[in-house]
């Protein structure tokens, strides 16, 4: 096979004074393929207009039906085969990111385009019309598609105002959704020593610079950054942590009550019962005597730690 650079399109898609192109593509049953593999710098947004393609994008394989677009990140290898025992038609928008970043304040390109072009391949996406925001996208393409036949003047503003908007749909459906996800993943690997450090020393005192120091940020945005991730405070958290244990004591030892008050923690018999009855909103007692009845109570609501 060759190498990626080999397979670099030379098909300029854009002008100065147009920042998009507009293609059309007819394929039959027996082209081999129907789309040649290659990549450009643009992105493109594919649209079957007739018949069924085995897109591949990069190790992905898409199937793509009438009615239904993919959008393709810049610098993905992408090929395409008919998938139907008849041929169709596809049609692409391609447009460059310096278009989307011209229309753009500094914050809004490392909030709706940065992502895309750092990590491009999270954010490959097939389009239907199963959510209001991918409909509203295939909307706009039928438009844009239409509006480029036009020998209209003014249809190529129409056609950057239309992509703006696009983009503002898959930016609101698509592209934040996979920024949650990769902020989330983040502050799990940034946060998981914390965790283990609380699971392995939850019955010790702690304080908020040592537990910041596992993460290796100020106390400050130790606090934002363990409240966006957990919903609760650090501390809130522990004590959390520390009522789940003892349910499990509770359950399964006939340790007497202020022992197990102790070993999860709590330096006083009274704190322990008001922060048991808090949470589990019951007492100790009660919770041990459900529990031996067969009554069966809900999890303190923590989520586990990291292993």
């Amino acid at each position: 096979m060759p190498n990626k650079q080999e397979l670099f399109e030379p098909v300029p898609h854009i002008t100065r004074t147009r920042p998009y192109a507009v293609h059309e593509s007819f394929f039959s049953p027996h082209a081999a393929p129907a789309l040649y593999l290659h990549w450009h710098p643009e992105m493109e947004f594919l649209y079957m207009a007739e018949g069924c393609l085995e897109l591949v994008i990069e190790d992905r394989k898409l199937p793509l039906r009438p009615g239904e677009a993919v959008f393709i990140p810049p610098n993905l290898l992408h090929t395409a085969r008919c998938a139907g025992e008849e041929g169709g038609c596809f049609r692409a928008l391609v447009f460059s990111a310096d278009f989307l970043a011209g229309a753009m304040d500094a914050g809004q390109i490392a909030r709706c385009l940065a992502p895309v072009l750092e990590h491009n391949r999270d954010y490959i996406c097939v389009l239907s019309h199963g959510k209001p925001w991918e409909r509203d996208i295939l909307a706009c393409l039928d438009v844009i598609f239409r509006t480029a036949e036009e020998e209209a003047p003014e249809k190529e503003l129409a056609v950057c105002g239309l992509t703006l908007l696009l983009w503002q749909r898959l930016y609101a459906g698509h592209i934040a959704a996979i920024q949650g996800a990769h902020a989330k993943n983040r502050l799990e690997r940034q946060l998981e020593p914390t965790l283990r450090y609380i699971r392995d020393h939850f019955a010790s005192d702690m304080t908020l610079a040592a537990l910041a120091q596992t993460a290796h940020l100020s106390p400050r945005q130790f606090c934002r950054s363990f409240k966006q991730l957990t919903g609760d405070t650090p501390f809130g958290y522990i004590r959390r942590f520390r009522v789940m244990q003892s349910c499990m004591r509770l359950a399964h030892s006939d340790a007497k009550i202020g022992t197990i008050a102790s070993e999860c923690g709590f330096n006083s018999i009274s704190y322990f019962n008001r922060e048991f009855l808090s949470i589990m909103a019951m007492t100790p007692s009660a919770y041990r005597q459900g529990q031996r009845q067969g009554d069966s109570f809900a999890a303190p609501p923590v989520p586990p730690p990291a292993l």
